[in-house]
């Protein structure tokens, strides 16, 4: 059994960041593009067993189209699976980078913004606006070498341009402070 609580007793006081870490920044079409791809990364673990799985079934697949076209029967499956997968290409390399382009360019008008990591959230803010996200909103968090994104929601989330920081070090003092503050980022 515990004593009772003291009245001396300290309740730490939130994680702040050790220096002012500030960023600007203007989110643009590549910054959206890159957070959509971002978002749509399976976790880490999937990503491996698609590849340890994937391989060996493409594999397989091939051999018995190469097998089966000898004796004169090809397989209509590689074909569907080989036209799927250039579909997905195509998504991929040009139709999602055309389509998030078009939506920037109807929706966004490239303003700075300015950014602040404090101890109870993000301080976000423009010309003739001002917002902020706690951190206790913030569910998970994901980066890659151009993005932070913070999720405040399943597929809702707040872009943070890497470029907007002043230095390297203020980048990596950021993934520092995000990493005590949030856990480790989702890879």
């Amino acid at each position: 059994m515990q004593p009772p609580r003291q009245a001396t007793d300290q309740v730490p006081a939130p994680l702040a960041p050790s220096a002012p870490l500030r960023y600007e920044a203007a989110v643009q079409a590549d910054d959206y593009l890159a957070a959509r791809r971002l978002s749509m990364r399976p976790r880490r673990r999937l990503r491996i067993a698609m590849w340890v799985l994937g391989i060996p079934f493409i594999a397989v697949l091939v051999l018995d189209s190469y097998f089966g076209a000898s004796r004169g029967r090809p397989h209509p499956f590689l074909a569907s699976l080989l036209g799927a997968g250039m579909f997905l290409l195509i998504w991929y390399h040009v139709l999602l980078p055309l389509q998030v382009r078009r939506a920037y360019q109807q929706t966004n008008d490239a303003l700075p913004v300015v950014g602040e990591f404090t101890a109870t959230g993000l301080s976000v803010g423009t010309t003739g606006m001002r917002g902020a996200l706690a951190w206790s909103e913030v569910a998970k968090w994901k980066r890659d070498d151009r993005i932070i994104l913070l999720y405040s929601a399943e597929g809702e989330y707040t872009i943070i341009p890497l470029r907007g920081f002043a230095s390297a070090s203020q980048r990596e003092a950021a993934f520092a402070f995000l990493e005590q503050r949030l856990g480790p980022a989702e890879a």
